[in-house]
């Protein structure tokens, strides 16, 4: 089976976010996971220390929380953005089959066996396989037929383990 298809932007934000939640290494997940609340409760307690006039520890607690609100809220999904535009040509053609994926882009093309993929994930809009260390293939649903996603997605449950 092949496709051949331009990721959007919501589409490669969408394989980052897998990745962050569910196939980077644990301290990855742990930071994308616990950022907000974390910040959210370090910045309560710079309140309840500032009104107990420790200014000093108050601010530092604080200040840390808004960074690490600030940080997973609005700084992560804007680099991610940015991240994208420095990508303009993505468009790329895949082609499925019992011995792996062939991939070809603007830059090069190559074959990976399915061994190499040690995790999938599939969300409402794409699926995600994983190439360790870092190495994501994001391939949105909208590029198949009706009958060919069941296939492709039977062809990934036989081949690449779920996350």
């Amino acid at each position: 089976m092949k496709v051949a298809f331009t990721l959007t932007g919501d589409e490669f934000l969408e394989g980052q976010r897998v990745f962050n939640r569910q196939l980077a290494s644990k301290l990855v997940r742990f930071n994308y996971r616990f950022a907000t609340p974390v910040g959210v409760l370090l910045i309560l307690d710079g309140v309840v220390f500032l009104f107990l006039a420790k200014v000093a520890i108050g601010l530092v607690l604080a200040l840390w929380g808004a960074w690490m609100l600030a940080n997973r809220t609005v700084l992560w999904p804007r680099r991610m953005r940015k991240e994208y535009t420095q990508y303009p040509d993505m468009q790329r053609s895949m082609e499925f089959g019992d011995g792996g994926v062939a991939i070809q882009t603007n830059h090069g093309k190559g074959e990976l066996l399915w061994s190499r993929f040690t995790r999938s994930v599939e969300t409402e809009k794409v699926f995600v396989l994983f190439a360790p260390p870092r190495t994501l293939y994001t391939v949105p649903k909208r590029v198949f037929s009706v009958t060919e996603l069941q296939e492709f997605r039977q062809l990934v449950q036989r081949n690449v383990p779920a996350a």
